[in-house]
């Protein structure tokens, strides 16, 4: 009985698909506080395309968050498009791609990206998150 009540109460979370989409409904309003919110104290967030002298892996809530703010070119998202979510056999895995379009905060230049993002959730917590786009993008403008 006890394994029955386990598995049941691990269907109560989000999954991975509902969790992302929260974080990606706060990022359309340009509001990162959902993310920020769904991100596990013990997160990790991998940039694996990330230039030389930039970390290529965050790891813990607090590193992530410290990264972002001492980032010098801060985006005002204006859209996302071509949202294409992949739901994958295990509820706590995502694999998504988007267009994200907005402006640079310092220069007031355009910023268009594309990224695939994969991501691995917890109780409704984001543990993993890997982002793949290219970053020049934000730097060159």
């Amino acid at each position: 009985m006890d394994n029955f009540l386990k598995s049941n109460e691990m269907v109560n979370y989000p999954s991975a698909i509902e969790v992302f989409e929260q974080a990606l409904a706060g990022f359309r309003a340009n509001d990162p506080l959902p993310w920020i919110t769904l991100l596990d104290d013990d997160a990790l967030l991998e940039l694996p395309f990330n230039p030389p002298g930039q970390p290529k892996r965050l790891s813990g809530k607090k590193a992530i968050l410290s990264y972002f703010e001492s980032l010098p070119a801060s985006i005002d998202f204006e859209s996302f498009s071509e949202v294409f979510i992949h739901s994958l056999d295990d509820r706590d895995w995502v694999v998504a791609e988007l267009t994200a379009k907005g402006t640079i905060q310092a220069s007031g230049k355009t910023y268009d990206n594309r990224y695939v993002i994969v991501m691995n959730t917890s109780e409704g917590q984001i543990r993993l998150q890997r982002d793949y786009f290219n970053p020049l993008t934000a730097i060159d403008s």
